[in-house]
């Protein structure tokens, strides 16, 4: 029998893997305090690059699925070499599938939920933020254009990278109404598994343009669920980093990006839309990013384990034949209650059925009652009641 967690959850360390994880942080660069390695973030410089029509979309060879080296790269940097690497691979996979089997672990409910503030701190330290940040040093954000389309409806469909180490370029879509004044309230929407960024908005928000909103996603590289995602997740493990801290990294990379149009007047407040695995990632960035964002909303509640195995005639892990998804992650799994803890979220949080298959309506009114809320903006208008 095959057991699944069903939940999308983030990439982590396996329970072994903590020694080596210290150990190659050290080796790559001293680790900063929260504080900063948000500061670093803030302060880089953004450059702008011509339009590189030729080059594929959203990546060599066309397939985002397949689009894996930069992450490959990071993980070997630091990681086990050889049949060091293919015995950790294994160790990893199965630790983090005998942690899915255990009874649930970390805070619950019934104690003193954790300030938002040392939560934030935790979060940044289960994904590696710092030592990420450290590995970019002062590089600055290069932003290159790839091509600029008119659509009937009256906006128009920017796609551009965000290219910065150590990831690479990070492909993303850019929509905005080309008949607007001022500063235009932004989403950032992250999508799941299996879908890029033109396509998640249309089968999930097919009206969002009519809002007025620049909406901004990224398509996510090696997020289809296949082989190739399980590799990338337990190389990335076994170096002492996460496939879900480098989801989370660009993320980071992209709300620069934002602070830059904001510094420019084209955009205003931001609000950040999480779906599946993308509604995991904004739960937990909610509380050391809250400073960037005005509203959340999200379809899902992560256990940040995502894992699947077949199971012995006991129900235990059959070991050697566990695979991870990105979203796995032993120290975000034991944060998970707290992180869910959205009534004393440093933000507004919105919950919505999966999909946002019902709602829709009230979505937009709940991100437009939140744009209107915030600095030199205008109320609410009808077309958002």
């Amino acid at each position: 029998m095959w057991l699944a967690s069903g939940l999308p959850g983030f990439c982590g360390l396996g329970l072994t893997m903590l020694a080596l994880a210290a150990r190659s942080s050290q080796l790559d660069a001293e680790p900063s305090s929260a504080l900063s390695a948000a500061s670093a973030v803030t302060s880089h410089n953004i450059v702008e690059r011509p339009a590189e029509p030729a080059s594929p979309w959203p990546c060599p060879g066309g397939f985002a699925s397949e689009c894996v080296n930069d992450y490959l790269k990071l993980a070997r940097r630091s990681g086990p070499q050889g049949e060091d690497r293919a015995r950790c691979r294994v160790q990893v996979a199965d630790e983090l599938a005998l942690l899915h089997a255990q009874p649930p672990q970390g805070q619950f409910q019934d104690e003193p939920p954790l300030p938002a503030a040392q939560l934030g701190a935790e979060i940044r330290a289960a994904l590696s933020l710092d030592e990420l940040t450290a590995l970019r040093g002062e590089q600055p954000l290069a932003v290159i254009s790839h091509s600029v389309v008119s659509k009937p409806a009256g906006f128009a469909v920017e796609k551009l990278f965000l290219e910065a180490e150590p990831v690479g370029r990070v492909p993303l879509v850019v929509l905005r109404p080309e008949q607007h004044s001022g500063p235009l309230p932004v989403v950032l929407a992250l999508p799941g598994h299996n879908t890029e960024a033109e396509d998640f908005l249309a089968e999930t928000f097919p009206n969002v343009m009519s809002q007025g909103y620049m909406v901004v996603t990224p398509t996510f590289r090696g997020y289809h669920g296949a082989e190739i995602e399980h590799q990338v997740s337990v190389e990335l493990l076994c170096a002492g980093r996460s496939f879900l801290g480098v989801r989370h990294f660009e993320v980071l990379l992209i709300l620069e990006y934002l602070r830059a149009l904001q510094a420019r007047g084209e955009a205003g407040p931001i609000a950040l839309l999480g779906h599946s695995g993308g509604a995991g990632i904004a739960n937990a960035m909610l509380w050391y990013q809250s400073a960037d964002l005005v509203a959340v909303a999200s379809d899902l509640v992560s256990n940040y384990l995502n894992v699947s195995y077949p199971t012995t005639a006991t129900g235990a892990p059959e070991f050697g034949k566990t695979r991870v998804m990105c979203e796995s992650n032993a120290a975000l799994h034991k944060l998970a209650v707290p992180i869910s803890n959205f009534g004393i979220a440093p933000v507004p949080v919105g919950q919505w059925p999966y999909g946002y298959t019902r709602g829709r309506e009230f979505l937009w009114r709940f991100l437009g009652d939140h744009f209107a809320r915030a600095d030199n903006l205008p109320g609410v208008t009808d077309s958002m009641r």
